[in-house]
């Protein structure tokens, strides 16, 4: 059986790669059609697949305003041809890739992390800090985008949800059912290291995005005097250094490297994340190093940090149900109240759930079910 892969763009190792990246191992040699690709941006296992990209990729200096080509990206998918005889396609979307269009009889299974958020329901965190004109032309671009979006939904035939958060908004935005495949969590780097002491810092280890909410873990470190580390690269990074100028007990830290971040996550207090998230790989991370986390309640925190006052389970964290800072607030004080009644061994035993052994075993129990027949080593 000849299988395909599909991914929006490929210009680093976020979250959505990471599912992408076990896609490759799982299938290797299989061609990867992508909107953009940075050459050398991904794990070796990616860079070895046989890529193709549309025209946007060759566009100079991409890597530097991919995001602003949105636009362009439903013209782009539709001249870009899958050019190998293939039997089944599978992509991995949060944005146009779901809707790579297939030769008739190739079945595709797209695993969603989300319905793209530019259109459903977010698309005000984009638009908040555009000049007033170029926000309102995105807004009526963005309708139409939103109507291609939906009238292609039919090319996929089977939907797998990164959380139940993101079945229901498969279901609203296309009216569709899915199975549920929790995204594969390192839990075996990730890892507690009892002789780590814990810390009085907060840390957020996140993209720097308007819809990350950063800004409101800055003002709650302010209104409490609490100390906090942020650690990630983005486009809001230099608005959050002029946001915390004044504040000598906030860290932005950039980039840090993976041996860097399991430190912070070992000597953290607890990890802070104030964004509704699809699914939020950070938080499962963080807790896999035994670190409680501090987390809006909706969206993926809401399946995967078990909130203090769970019934019958131990808690994992603490949820906080206003996403404003004065929320936040609340909630790092309800976890500064109770800090006693979390355990890192437990803590972590439960992020063993999120691990990349659960997730390889239900997304190939999933693609059994469709008639895909999955390697023989599985």
């Amino acid at each position: 059986m000849q299988v395909a892969l599909a991914h929006d763009w490929m210009v680093s190792m976020r979250g959505a790669e990471k599912v992408l990246l076990e896609m490759a191992r799982l299938f290797p040699g299989a061609p990867l059609y992508s909107m953009v690709h940075l050459k050398g941006s991904c794990a070796p296992e990616i860079e070895q697949c046989r890529i193709h990209t549309s025209f946007l990729s060759k566009l100079p200096g991409i890597g530097s305003f991919y995001r602003y080509t949105f636009p362009l990206m439903p013209f782009a998918l539709r001249q870009m041809k899958v050019r190998e005889e293939i039997d089944v396609m599978l992509s991995t979307s949060h944005c146009v890739m779901k809707s790579i269009q297939v030769p008739r009889g190739v079945k595709h299974i797209c695993y969603c992390h989300t319905p793209m958020r530019y259109v459903w329901g977010q698309s005000h965190m984009y638009h908040h800090n555009m000049e007033r004109t170029a926000a309102a032309g995105l807004r009526v671009l963005s309708e139409a985008i939103k109507r291609w979006d939906r009238d292609t939904a039919d090319r996929v035939d089977h939907y797998i949800a990164n959380s139940h958060y993101i079945a229901d908004r498969i279901r609203y935005a296309y009216d569709r059912e899915s199975d549920v495949v929790y995204p594969p969590v390192n839990t075996e780097y990730y890892c507690r290291d009892s002789r780590v002491a814990r810390e009085d810092f907060y840390l957020i280890v996140s993209a720097a995005s308007p819809y990350k909410r950063l800004d409101h873990a800055i003002d709650a470190c302010r209104i409490l005097g609490r100390k906090l580390k942020i650690v990630g690269r983005g486009q809001q990074l230099e608005q959050l250094r002029r946001q915390a100028a004044d504040l000598p007990d906030v860290e932005l830290l950039g980039y840090q490297t993976d041996e860097q971040i399991l430190k912070l996550y070992r000597s953290c207090r607890a990890l802070l994340f104030p964004a509704e998230e699809d699914f939020g790989i950070a938080p499962v991370e963080a807790m896999s190093c035994g670190a409680p986390v501090v987390a809006y309640g909706v969206g993926g925190c809401a399946e995967t940090v078990v909130d203090l006052d769970a019934h019958g389970r131990t808690p994992t964290g603490v949820h906080y149900m206003d996403q404003t800072p004065a929320g936040l607030v609340s909630g790092i004080e309800r976890f500064e109240a109770a800090m006693s009644r979390f355990d890192g061994v437990a803590i972590a035993e439960w992020a063993q759930t999120f691990s990349r052994e659960s997730f390889i075993r239900s997304y190939l129990r999933v693609l059994a079910e469709q008639g895909v027949t999955v390697p023989s080593q599985y």
